[in-house]
């Protein structure tokens, strides 16, 4: 149990830092320099995109060790 515990630690730490990036994204998306230069803009939607996807993964693996720790302790109380 401590061992999943440690990891839904560790991952709510990387959900953290990428819900920090994607808000740095979405700043520099709503400058008019950025969205007026469309080679700057491309490059920045694809990093926001991709940091997107990591979140989503990330977000998946946080539910199944949550669903995890759940039936863990359920075990464990019975």
């Amino acid at each position: 149990m401590k061992q999943v515990k440690r990891q839904i630690s560790e991952v709510e730490k990387q959900v953290q830092i990428l819900e920090q990036e994607l808000a740095k994204f979405e700043t520099e998306l709503a400058d008019p320099k950025v969205y007026g230069n469309p080679n700057v803009l491309q490059e920045t939607s694809q990093k926001f995109e991709s940091v997107q996807k990591e979140l989503d993964a990330v977000n998946q693996k946080w539910e199944s060790l949550m669903l995890e720790a759940e039936e863990l302790e359920a075990q464990l109380g019975s």
